[in-house]
């Protein structure tokens, strides 16, 4: 029967691990600024109130899902209305 060993780090190894846990975390989130400045790009699209107002009673959605639609389809109620109707699926 093989006898077990425990195994100790040292505090040089335990950095060494979390410097590639680290590096590994950088890579990740560096993906996320595209995010952000699509995010940032679709806040900036004007839309109106009687927009926002129309799309909450006719299609029953709540005012942030008729802001966000409203925005991702850049302002045109038309498209927004499309989007809400025949949704893409991705």
């Amino acid at each position: 029967m093989a006898k077990a060993t425990a195994t100790t780090m040292t505090f040089s190894e335990k950095s060494g691990n979390l410097a590639g846990n680290t590096a590994a975390m950088s890579q990740a989130m560096s993906g996320l600024s595209v995010h952000t400045a699509e995010a940032a790009a679709t806040t900036a699209v004007a839309i109106t109130k009687a927009d926002v107002d129309f799309l909450i009673a006719e299609f029953e959605i709540t005012k942030d899902v008729a802001e966000k639609t409203l925005r991702a389809a850049s302002g045109d109620i038309t498209r927004a209305c499309n989007d809400l109707i025949r949704p893409t699926v991705a």
